[in-house]
């Protein structure tokens, strides 16, 4: 195996994983019920969709940020890494293009979710349809980050990416609370979450031209790269757009069916029982650059890995 499949390394960076997704639950459970008693339910209803569409507008990458991780990792296996800075390069100009498509898109569409399709109390749809406006601004944020976390995940640097996802993941639940002495308005609450994400966007840029050093000055962009991004990430895409449609379009029928409020009993104890797929999702996104890697120089070691991938999570899960 490659030492970026090694199994020690590995289990260091399920560890961080395991550990970045851990810490922000105890912030959730206390500071959910608090939002809930200030806002009230129906604030808390939309807020529970505005947490959704951050994470459903990723989708807008089109499967870039996967393909770009498992193109990285395959050139570290093949020891190509002198491409690697163009192949980043060249994903992230996509992706910030996507972003503002992204962003285009959600602001079109914002009226329309407030006005006709989700059932908002009449007194709180300008103060939602305003949040939306602004949710939009982060939609190239959060997308461009997604490239720049692959890019850490790809090189195995679990710890870097971790350190700044326990932050995120704290303040997206502390930082609404941290309002309410001032406001219980959506505005400053989503304002909050916007400087999070920004924060964070930050901080992996940083990370990136530390781990890879020539991103500072080898800039370039290949058409021929990102028609390669394209053809694996379009797979990705698929994905990408099923899955949140199956993980969260029953918030979107409860909102337009019945009312923000009941969203909000729906989705927390909700978002309790499946905080079980951190195990495999710690996992899974550590052996995806691994596997990637790994297979440009040892076939066999990657088989086994998967083999006894598979065999852990079904003895931490069938109990």
């Amino acid at each position: 195996m490659t030492a970026i499949s090694g199994g020690r390394l590995l289990s260091k960076n399920v560890s961080w994983n395991l550990f970045g997704a851990i810490v922000p639950l105890p912030v959730a459970i206390i500071t959910i019920p608090i939002l809930i008693e200030n806002i009230g339910t129906a604030r808390f209803g939309v807020l529970t969709i505005i947490w959704m569409v951050v994470g459903y507008f990723s989708l807008f990458d089109l499967g870039l940020g996967r393909a770009l991780t498992k193109l990285v990792a395959s050139n570290i296996g093949k020891e190509k890494n002198r491409e690697n800075p163009k192949l980043i390069w060249t994903a992230m100009s996509m992706m910030g293009g996507f972003g503002l498509v992204g962003f285009m898109v959600l602001v079109s569409l914002s009226n329309w979710l407030v006005t006709d399709i989700l059932n908002i109390p009449e007194g709180l749809k300008s103060e939602s349809l305003t949040t939306f406006y602004l949710l939009s601004v982060s939609i190239p944020i959060v997308i461009t980050s997604i490239g720049l976390r692959g890019v850490l995940e790809a090189y195995q640097c679990f710890k870097f990416v971790n350190l700044v996802r326990i932050p995120v993941g704290v303040f997206t639940f502390l930082g609404p609370t941290l309002v309410l002495p001032f406001s219980n308005s959506l505005v400053p609450i989503v304002i909050v979450l916007i400087i999070v994400r920004l924060m964070a966007w930050i901080a992996y840029i940083y990370l990136s031209f530390r781990i890879v050093p020539a991103l500072k000055y080898d800039i370039k962009i290949s058409w021929k790269v990102a028609r390669s991004l394209l053809g694996f990430g379009s797979w990705m895409t698929v994905t990408n757009i099923v899955g949140p449609l199956m993980v969260y379009m029953d918030r979107f029928i409860i909102g337009a069916t019945l009312s923000m409020a009941a969203v909000a009993f729906y989705a927390t104890p909700y978002e309790v029982v499946t905080k079980l797929w951190v195990i495999s999702g710690a996992l899974m996104s550590v052996l995806f650059p691994a596997f990637s890697a790994g297979l440009e120089q040892d076939h066999k070691g990657v088989i086994q890995l998967f083999n006894t991938a598979i065999k852990y999570l079904f003895i931490v899960f069938f109990p």
